[in-house]
């Protein structure tokens, strides 16, 4: 009788953690199976400053918090225009570094927007003495001189 008693016992014992183990399993599965949940982090511009034609890289992790894989669709802007986009696939639990490089021409201020994080680098002035103005002035000098020499042999007086 106490054997029957025990094995009863272990039996009760035995529904009891089942019974508790399923009506436990299937709410731990449903976190563990809810949606991906995206965040990011570390928005990084380098170099902060740079001369024109240069490259300059935008980095930004993004993070997955939820519970399955998930697609992640971000949008780089610059001074509020799209300039790249990039889709990223991100396992649960886990960060995807990201980055883009541009290059810019125009010296100045160029702000950079991804899904609410900014920051900003700047191009520089040309520093070379071929940059801009200077080039103009050496450009028109030589149409100068091109057309004096022609005017000169044009209107010359035969010997």
């Amino acid at each position: 009788m106490v054997k029957q008693t025990r094995i009863a016992l272990l039996l009760v014992i035995l529904a009891l953690v089942l019974a508790t183990g399923a009506a436990i399993m299937p709410t731990s599965l449903a976190k563990a199976q809810g949606p991906p949940l995206f965040a990011l982090q570390h928005l990084n511009v380098s170099p902060q400053q740079a001369n024109a034609g240069q490259p300059v890289t935008i980095s930004i992790n993004v993070l997955n918090n939820g519970g399955q894989i998930g697609n992640y669709n971000l949008v780089l802007k610059i001074n509020g225009r799209v300039e790249q986009t990039k889709m990223v696939s991100v396992s649960p639990g886990t960060a995807y570094p990201v980055k883009f490089t541009v290059y810019k021409s125009e010296p100045g201020t160029y702000n950079v927007a991804i899904d609410g994080h900014h920051s900003s680098f700047t191009i520089l002035g040309g520093g070379s003495i071929w940059s801009g103005g200077l080039t103009a002035i050496l450009i028109m000098s030589v149409l100068v001189i091109a057309a004096v020499v022609v005017l000169i042999l044009t209107f010359r007086r035969p010997a």
